[in-house]
């Protein structure tokens, strides 16, 4: 893959284990960046063409080629248990993907969020006292508006109420894969050491009983570019050992450098979830 196989660079929010990377990966790809207004206005400074950034509030629509659209749904980020975001918090969004091929819709959405509970029924009213909507409600539209019962494949978390989002989002869109993703580089990254630490699917039990008693598998990575396939057959993994060799990585499992432990271990969900 070169740098110009890459369209669009997507931010979820302005953070810096999200973003403090990305105005380079569209400088360097001259892919159209999407995020937030702060998000552009920062990636401008540092030398991404003020035409390559589109700002997003949420709720639009945008047709990525004849084939596929993205939906742009307002979230909202996480915070500690028990808390409530109202809405002043820093602008978070979710990327809704419908793709038309010949044999079915490809249905997708992206979050990289924990927010749970009340977080994602609330209307949530920014610092500009703009009410953005509650975020169910936002994919609810989405999800109409895209003319779909609901989405087939779910990347979200894992951050610590991802099991709270899993009881309302699971059912009411009729999920059938689970893709974690927001881990392996708590308390270190090093691309060509692989990931940080293994992803667990014992350090989330209340998430591993409610996807499996659902029947959603939980797929997900054991090293930077394990790569994937969905199509009509559903999602598998697929070789990519060539582009793993480039990178200094082995062409299957994690390494070469031993995992570390994740530092959030005992505190991926929170009491009564």
């Amino acid at each position: 893959m070169g740098a110009r196989d890459v369209d669009v660079v997507l931010l979820g929010h302005l953070h810096g284990d999200h973003s403090v990377d990305t105005p380079e990966w569209a400088r360097q790809t001259g892919a159209q960046y999407y995020g937030s207004k702060a998000a552009c206005e920062e990636a401008v400074t540092y030398g991404v063409p003020a035409a390559k950034c589109t700002a997003l509030y949420g709720g639009e629509s945008v047709a990525l080629n004849t084939y596929v659209t993205m939906r742009v749904v307002r979230w909202v980020h996480s915070i500690g248990c028990g808390q409530l975001q109202n809405g002043g918090g820093i602008e978070t969004f979710g990327y809704l993907f419908t793709a038309r091929t010949p044999d079915k819709t490809l249905t997708c959405y992206v979050t990289d969020s924990g927010a749970g509970g009340r977080d994602l029924t609330t209307d949530q009213v920014d610092r500009d006292g703009i009410n953005r909507g509650a975020p169910l409600t936002n994919l609810s539209k989405a999800v109409r508006e895209a003319g779909i019962d609901g989405f087939e494949v779910w990347q979200g978390g894992p951050e610590s109420r991802v099991v709270n989002q899993a009881r309302t989002v699971v059912p009411a869109f009729d999920v059938k894969y689970f893709m974690p993703h927001h881990y392996g580089a708590r308390g270190g990254f090093n691309i060509l050491g692989g990931l940080h630490y293994p992803y667990v699917e014992d350090e989330m039990p209340e998430l591993k009983k409610l996807l499996a008693a659902s029947g959603v598998p939980q797929i997900y990575s054991k090293n930077y570019f394990d790569a994937y396939v969905y199509d009509k057959t559903g999602v598998r993994q697929v070789d990519n050992a060539e582009v793993k060799a480039a990178m200094g990585l082995p062409a299957s499992g994690p390494g070469p450098t031993p995992q570390g432990v994740n530092p959030r271990a005992g505190d991926m969900e929170c009491a009564g979830d």
